[in-house]
């Protein structure tokens, strides 16, 4: 699940073409995933570790 994470929310700050448009079956996985009740209390946890990581980041750049 990170890794999918990833790709949804680091990819396009990257420039990188994203992955999940060429793979539809992975895609759906993902979508399905999200709204499993267990992995969504992970998902918010991801989402407030990389708000962190990225506040860190402006700070440090200014």
């Amino acid at each position: 699940m990170p890794a999918f994470f990833l790709v949804e929310n680091v990819t396009p700050t990257s420039g990188a073409p994203d992955p999940m448009l060429e793979t539809p079956k992975l895609s759906a996985y993902w979508r399905a995933l999200q709204q499993n009740e267990h992995a969504a209390k992970v998902l918010v946890e991801l989402h407030r570790g990389l708000e962190e990581r990225r506040e860190l980041m402006r700070k440090a750049a200014t």
